[in-house]
């Protein structure tokens, strides 16, 4: 089952989604459930490379990263809080497993391929769940098994605070409107990316384009707004500069993209 390409499609969606959208399986299915799953995620990144051993080495892994992670590792001896220090290297560690289980067993076509399915699950799921709360809970919702012992806990503890039809912030799945605006403009540029090499479908890549750019709008982040404006500007830029003719032309085309960005 582990060499068949389906259950490692499945695998690398999952995944993705899960290093997205943690909060996500946090809220709904508890940290004991997410623990479920990450061990799951991680005992299958094992065996995927315990599987594909011929196709890497620990001494071909790049330098700076296994520096990090033996600093990261020696830091628990000087650490004042070594119980918590343990619980970061640890997941530190079964991150970099995962990842190294996706680029081993991934192309990048598969890669893009999840990394897609992924963020169309968070963006689908995060307009869903906040139209559900606006028009069916109507009241703010917290996250599922927790007892704050309050009736009024803080606005951060709350994973929807029902806000789509009053015009403020909306935070999605993921419980936090800053996190769901990046993450709707990187499916932004990872729909556009499968449109222009037909990995989908036009009418399906327009759809899940205008439901990204409604979850940027709804989100109301001025950061990713920037962001975005910023990538315009280089994305024409790159466009005057390849159908520049001469030297010059080139040259007061940096010049008047570096005069807008600044």
């Amino acid at each position: 089952m582990i060499d068949s390409r389906r259950f490692r499609s499945v695998y690398a969606a999952v995944l993705m989604f899960t290093l997205l959208a943690g909060d996500a399986w946090r809220y709904t299915i508890s940290w004991y459930g997410f623990g479920v799953v990450i061990v799951a995620l991680l005992t299958i990144s094992v065996l995927l490379l315990v599987r594909e051993r011929r196709h890497w080495k620990v001494r071909t892994l790049p330098l700076p990263l296994l520096l990090f992670l033996g600093l990261a590792t020696a830091s628990i001896a000087w650490s004042f809080y070594p119980g918590a220090s343990v619980l970061g290297v640890a997941a530190q560690l079964a991150t970099t497993t995962a990842a190294l289980a996706a680029a081993v067993t991934l192309s990048w076509d598969a890669i893009l391929t999840a990394l897609g399915r992924a963020l169309r699950a968070i963006v689908g799921l995060s307009i869903a769940f906040e139209l559900i709360v606006a028009f069916i809970i109507r009241q703010p919702v917290l996250p599922l098994w927790v007892d704050y012992g309050t009736d009024m806990p803080p606005l951060m503890l709350l994973w929807s605070r029902n806000v789509l039809l009053t015009g403020d912030r909306i935070q999605g799945v993921v419980g936090n409107a800053s996190t769901l605006a990046f993450l709707a403009l990187l499916a932004l540029v990872v729909f556009s990316i499968e449109v222009a090499s037909g990995r989908l479908r036009r009418v399906w890549g327009a759809l899940w384009l205008a439901l990204a750019v409604l979850a940027i709008a709804l989100t109301r982040s001025a950061t990713i707004t920037l962001a975005i404006v910023a990538s315009l500007v280089i994305v024409a830029a790159v466009l005057l500069v390849r159908r520049a003719d001469t030297a010059r032309s080139r040259t007061a085309v940096y010049a008047s993209i570096a005069t807008v960005l600044a």
